[in-house]
């Protein structure tokens, strides 16, 4: 695969995708060399579109498990923008500590970017993932504080796995067990995997639905573009989906006009192809 076809995932200079080795990883941190893109005679990006297959891999972040990647169970990935965007690049930042909410706290509403992985790659996907993932791995809690919780849902048709590491990109062991260690590593190896071997596809995934956090007691003068008021579509949930038509005027609405949560108390963020929002 030429250098072209290669998806590193370091940091925002990266363009599109820049996630998995700052934000989850940290392995760069300790001058550890990258993986190498796994080799394949079919390299090309799936024929099918991001959402037309199921999850099979999501990765969240922060206390309200926000989605930074998903990978589909064609290869398909797409990875938020917003998380490209504010990740810290560089040993030296990397090292900083960082603010625990996820990457949509402060009212970005983002978007999502295109990336794939090849069919031998999404093979190896799936080996590493139920290795790192499977039978409730007890990855231990670090004695660090102010990091975030990176959240992994895997399944491979049938099962599912779930799991939560406090301060995954820490880099940091102390307290940890032997064994919560091995799952650690098991963990950071599918990540390492993904920085290594998710192709930047160029272009940004179209949005059609939108999540819509918040309590909608917005202020008497608020300008809001839909029909139906935030306190309307939010009722006593909290999150509201919305699709379509409303989607594209309300998310148009958003890139033109900031809505930031902590003056309006609303929450606005895009959801990515084919996964349904408001999942606690």
């Amino acid at each position: 695969m030429g250098s072209t076809h290669r998806a590193r995932l370091v940091g925002a200079a990266m363009g599109t995708i820049a996630l998995v080795a700052t934000m989850l990883s940290g392995c760069s941190w300790f001058g550890l060399e990258p993986d190498e893109p796994v080799a394949c005679a079919q390299a090309g990006p799936p024929s099918t579109a991001a959402g037309e297959t199921a999850p099979i891999l999501t990765i969240a972040r922060g206390s309200t498990s926000d989605l930074v990647l998903v990978v589909y169970a064609d290869g398909n990935v797409a990875t938020h923008d917003e998380a490209t965007a504010s990740a810290l690049t560089g040993a030296a930042a990397a090292m900083l500590p960082r603010y625990a909410g996820g990457p949509y706290q402060g009212g970005a509403v983002g978007s999502w970017a295109a990336g794939y992985l090849n069919s031998c790659a999404l093979d190896r996907l799936h080996t590493l993932a139920q290795d790192a993932l499977w039978d409730d791995p007890e990855p231990g809690f670090v004695q660090v504080t102010d990091m975030p919780d990176t959240h992994f849902h895997y399944t491979d048709g049938g099962s599912v796995a779930d799991v939560d590491v406090y301060a995954h990109d820490s880099g940091y062991t102390s307290g940890l067990s032997w064994a919560e260690r091995r799952v650690r590593d098991r963990i950071v190896a599918l990540t390492d995997f993904l920085d290594a071997n998710v192709v930047v596809a160029g272009g940004t995934l179209p949005v059609t639905e939108l999540q819509i956090d918040g309590d909608g007691a917005v202020d008497a003068d608020f300008v809001w573009p839909l029909a139906a008021p935030p306190a309307d579509l939010l009722t006593g949930a909290g999150c509201a989906v919305i699709v379509e038509a409303d989607a594209a005027t309300l998310y148009a609405y958003v890139l033109e006009n900031d809505l930031d949560v902590s003056e309006h108390n609303l929450a606005i963020r895009a959801l990515p192809p084919g996964v349904a929002g408001c999942q606690r």
